[in-house]
């Protein structure tokens, strides 16, 4: 990333250019560039793997215990909770490329690191992919290509993502080459179609449901095909698209709708239907949800991406480094709308949902990282041509100061992060939340004990005690701070739920809502022990209010 600057610099610096986009790709380069962009992302990814616990960042531990469910031939189910509920929250794609995995390497924890790993592969691959999409589908010089490439796939938020068991990496993997795929299906116009693109039509639906059973938000690929083909004029392949992605999705979407109610309502938040998790949010605070989500959003958003561009120094800089990234990358979009329609359209749609969604955009933000790295490179180009049809020594000048800030910007912030390791700060941050309850559960626990923590599903795997959370997860949350009552509230209706027979609590709202439960009802919570970071409360196992208690308490 140090040489970005100077290699964005001499991409667009004159008098040659045409060479930016009109002329071919010099064959020796674009065979051993994205090659070494490939080699370059993996050996990142890999210095990248820490062993840390899985866990830590909460959904890759539930990950792992679906592909653990599927590969040892319990079906779809979240093992951790008493009773193993069918599984409804995350689609079964990124759990069944896993569950392949465990296969080949069954004991845990040995095989968590063939399981990020792989991770480091997929990343490695999506920059092959990146390139390969820069080039030939929007037609960037190989070096431009090369710099967009690394600075979207060997820089921290890609690495923050492929150094986890996250979803992310096998997404852009199999996002990347459809999307290329569907520019070209859908480039023709109907005067051209015939059979075997409706096939093609057929086939381009299937891949993008199969993206979308990895990531729900994949499903905005669906819509972006279906309206490219629509503004050619080819309704009947716009409807085979459409028809093929809902064959693939609908068995899920059916799954979803059998089991999902089979949760107890306090866990669905974490565990089941993300649109129920949703409709949920907006029958309890209406459209108050998205007037508070929206703006937020948007500043998160901005701040997400200026942020892994530049290190924090002064607002001005945040300002001149987001406007000229977000100028770039609207002419980028521009350009992007006569070469790569369906790419245009997909990232506009996959932001619009992140940006109604009340839930932080950042991941959201980093899992698209690489193409979010290319609209700014694909607008330098349309940019330069300008300075070169104005013919403006001034403007050519302009233009090759923004890529070197943007560069300095890039180099600095990765620099530090690769000097600090910060694909690693938050999940070194949260381990040290979970690992004491590890420890305390797999010292302090018998084997058939029920555990409630909010590290729940890495108590599961690390120690084999079924664990349950101790709040819910709500999408009004994200728009307002729950009270101690509130907590002490949920936490009770999962006391009387599910009977932990102790109960980990780190963060401090919900330290305090335990101890006041305690205090109120000490028949039901007794404190026990210490955590660094919280405290064990253990119940008393006594028959609540008529209920049966649970086994483990008998």
């Amino acid at each position: 990333m140090s040489v970005s600057a100077a290699s964005a610099a001499s991409v667009v610096s004159p008098p040659v250019p045409s060479a930016v986009v009109d002329v071919p790709a010099i064959p020796r380069a674009d065979r051993w560039l994205p090659l070494l962009a490939c080699a370059l992302t993996l050996l990142a990814a890999v210095h990248a793997i820490e062993p840390l616990p899985v866990g830590v960042f909460y959904d890759d531990a539930q990950y792992v215990i679906l592909a653990k469910s599927l590969a040892t031939g319990h079906g779809y189910r979240f093992l951790n909770l008493p009773g193993a509920p069918s599984a409804t929250h995350f689609p079964p794609g990124y759990p069944a490329f896993l569950a392949l995995l465990w296969r080949i390497s069954p004991a845990f924890p040995e095989n968590v690191a063939l399981l990020k790993f792989a991770n480091a592969l997929l990343i490695a691959l999506v920059a092959l992919f990146t390139y390969r999409f820069a080039t030939r589908t929007l037609e960037m010089s190989p070096v431009l290509a090369f710099v967009a490439t690394i600075a979207g796939t060997a820089t921290i938020p890609s690495l923050v993502l492929s150094s986890a068991i996250m979803s992310e990496p096998l997404f852009l993997a199999l996002l990347i080459p459809v999307l290329a795929w569907s520019e070209r299906a859908t480039r023709r116009a109907e005067v051209d179609a015939h059979r075997a693109e409706r096939r093609g039509a057929l086939f381009l639906g299937i891949a993008i449901g199969a993206i979308a059973l990895v990531r729900t938000h994949g499903i905005a690929l669906s819509a972006a095909a279906v309206t490219a083909y629509l503004a050619r004029g080819r309704r009947r392949d716009a409807i085979a698209c459409a028809l093929a992605t809902l064959v693939v999705v609908a068995p899920w979407m059916a799954w979803v709708r059998l089991h999902n109610d089979a949760l107890p309502s306090l866990v669905r938040g974490a565990y089941g239907s993300y649109l129920e998790w949703l409709a949920m949010g907006f029958r309890a605070d209406g459209w108050h949800l998205l007037a508070v989500t929206l703006p937020d959003n948007v500043a998160t958003l901005w701040m997400a991406i200026v942020r892994s561009i530049v290190p924090d120094v002064h607002w001005s800089l945040d300002l001149l480094v987001g406007g000229l990234y977000f100028w770039l990358a609207a002419l980028g979009a521009v350009s992007g709308w006569r070469r790569a329609r369906v790419t245009t359209l997909f990232i506009a749609g996959y932001l619009a949902i992140v940006l109604v969604w009340p839930f932080s955009p950042l991941r959201f933000v980093w899992g698209l990282w690489p193409l979010l790295t290319l609209l700014p490179a694909a607008g330098l180009v349309v940019a330069w041509q300008r300075a070169a049809a104005l013919r403006s020594p001034a403007w050519r000048s302009a233009l090759v100061a923004a890529a070197l800030v943007l560069g300095a910007g890039l180099a600095s912030f990765n620099l530090r992060g690769y000097l600090n390791a910060w694909w690693s700060s938050n999940a070194r941050f949260h381990a040290r939340r979970v690992l004491p309850q590890l420890a305390w559960v797999a010292r302090s626990t018998h084997p058939d004990d029920v555990v409630a923590a909010d590290a729940e599903a890495a108590v599961y795997l690390y120690t084999g005690r079924r664990a349950v959370p101790v709040t819910s997860f709500t999408a009004v949350e994200y728009v307002r701070e729950r009270t101690v009552t509130e907590d002490m509230a949920i936490l009770e209706g999962l006391l009387d739920r599910y009977h932990p027979r102790y109960v980990l609590v780190t963060s401090p709202r919900l330290t305090d809502a335990a101890s006041s439960i305690a205090h109120s009802r000490p028949t039901t919570l007794v404190r026990v022990d210490t955590l660094s970071q919280g405290a064990v409360y253990a119940g008393l196992c006594t028959r609540l209010a008529g209920k049966e208690a649970s086994p483990s308490c008998e």
